[in-house]
């Protein structure tokens, strides 16, 4: 992988754990038709289909809980992304400009207070199980899908602000990039920030050249099996260690990767 620091671009030179704990909140709950793509997802204008999907609550899976909000399964195609902090907006708008893109995470509309989106298994858990059983020709496809997802994104004047492999989900061989609800759009402030091994110490705090630099952490994970730094995965203090590792130029050895 090539980065030009000057322009932020990148070029790759490279032939829970669930349980069913309902969602009722009170609310009425709805049978959930079978809906198509076609029907419900957002197109590359931005603009919603007619017609959302319904949910039944009472049928909901709980998948994941994180900073902003909760993941429940629909059925084994679609998720439903519920937020509980007021980053369903940034989400909604930044899946509404990104459109179809085969390396994007698909929305197939919004009911209530959160996204319908399709259903899939996490990268990092698929590293986890065993990175070294990999082929390295693999990895070099996951590699050159997730560049092109992330230049469709900073194409479309966005800034992830928490790339890495825990927001890179699989299908098959087919890799896209989740959770936009803290990225920044136009410039405005994002909501989130990097994983403690991913951020290095920048002006602007967050911008392409911080994407750049957490993707290609996340490139040492998909060929390791290990975040850079992972010797320090227990401390309290990782990521203001890790940062002042990175501010000193100390960074993981690659040569015989």
């Amino acid at each position: 992988m090539a980065i030009d620091p000057e322009t932020s671009t990148i070029s790759l030179a490279l032939s829970k754990h669930s349980h069913s704990t309902p969602l009722t909140k009170g609310r009425t709950p709805f049978s959930l038709p079978h809906t198509s793509k076609q029907d419900h997802s957002w197109g590359g204008n931005g603009e919603a289909h007619p017609s959302p999907p319904l949910i039944d609550y009472q049928r909901l899976v709980f998948l994941a809980f994180g900073g902003a909000g909760t993941v429940y399964a629909i059925d084994e195609e679609r998720v439903f992304k519920e937020f509980h902090d007021g980053t369903m907006d940034v989400e909604r708008r930044a899946l509404k400009r990104l459109g179809s893109h085969p390396n994007i995470v698909q929305c197939f509309g919004e009911v209530d207070d959160g996204l319908i989106l399709e259903r899939r298994q996490s990268l990092r858990t698929i590293i986890q199980s065993g990175a070294n059983h990999i082929p390295l020709s693999r990895k070099i496809c996951w590699l050159q899908q997730a560049e092109e997802g992330l230049a469709h994104v900073h194409n479309k004047c966005i800034i992830h602000a928490d790339v890495g492999c825990h927001n890179m989900t699989m299908k098959k061989e087919d890799l896209k990039i989740i959770d936009f609800e803290g990225c920044s759009i136009d410039g405005e402030e994002a909501g989130a920030c990097y994983e403690w091994c991913s951020y290095i110490v920048s002006t602007p705090a967050i911008s392409r050249k911080t994407d750049i630099f957490a993707f290609g952490c996340a490139m040492y994970e998909m060929i390791t099996g290990k975040q850079p730094h992972d010797e320090l995965l227990e401390s309290k203090d990782k990521m203001r260690l890790s940062g002042q590792m990175y501010a000193e130029n100390r960074f993981p050895k690659v040569e015989n990767m």
